[in-house]
């Protein structure tokens, strides 16, 4: 159920003369790719291809689900040339001679690819977004763990001091800071509850190039 098996390759769509309106629309079709993906947990993954002087870009996911993909970037993106192929595989071995992995909290901020992708002009690269659906049993695992900071946090928010000679006073405060750990933790809480329904999902990035100076330009 975790692997990729069917990919497309798009192309020749449409853009907006504005790279916010770009980014916006390809947000929203990766929005709604995993929003269907995300009910029956299949993975999905994000390919981009460089080619010296252009860039390939791909969309990937279990067989059973690739008409879910295929729909969404023929009716989301105008004009778009939607090809059910892969790259070489002799191709993929030289672009991974160097590879990285970044994994862990990570979001991407707006023309951040389109950085990478400059930078990277006449080079030959690959970068995948591997997403992976965490299980029901993951989230529920997760949100034990977050209860059981939280319990810990909460013993320790209320805390007192004495203070005068003979006749002592007890003054009880709160700690501020802990109450903010312990709402932050909440909300987090409340969002895994919420992807019981809707999904959650882990995210891996790969680059792989075939020179290392390539790889220290798109990880740096």
């Amino acid at each position: 159920e975790g692997t990729v098996y069917m990919y497309f390759r798009v192309g020749g769509y449409d853009l907006y003369e504005s790279q916010e309106s770009n980014y916006a629309k390809v947000t929203a079709l990766v929005g709604q790719i995993a929003s269907s993906l995300a009910v029956i947990r299949r993975p999905f993954s994000f390919t981009l291809h460089g080619q010296g002087d252009g860039v390939e870009v791909f969309y990937g996911t279990h067989y059973e689900c690739a008409g879910i993909i295929r729909n969404a970037l023929t009716n989301n993106l105008h004009n778009a040339v939607v090809d059910n192929i892969w790259i070489r595989q002799e191709e993929l071995l030289r672009l991974q001679r160097y590879n990285s992995v970044i994994v862990g909290p990570n979001s991407l901020e707006e023309g951040s690819i389109d950085t990478v992708i400059n930078s990277l002009a006449g080079t030959n690269f690959l970068i995948n977004f591997l997403c992976i659906p965490c299980s029901n049993q993951e989230i529920i695992d997760e949100v034990g763990q977050m209860n059981d900071v939280i319990g810990s946090l909460q013993r320790v928010t209320n805390f007192e001091w004495s203070f005068g000679s003979g006749r002592q006073r007890r003054h009880t405060s709160e700690n501020q800071d802990i109450l903010d750990a312990i709402g932050v933790i909440e909300t987090e809480k409340n969002r895994l509850n919420s992807a019981l329904a809707s999904g959650a999902w882990k995210v891996l990035v790969h680059v792989g190039t075939e020179t290392g100076q390539t790889l220290n330009q798109v990880t740096a």
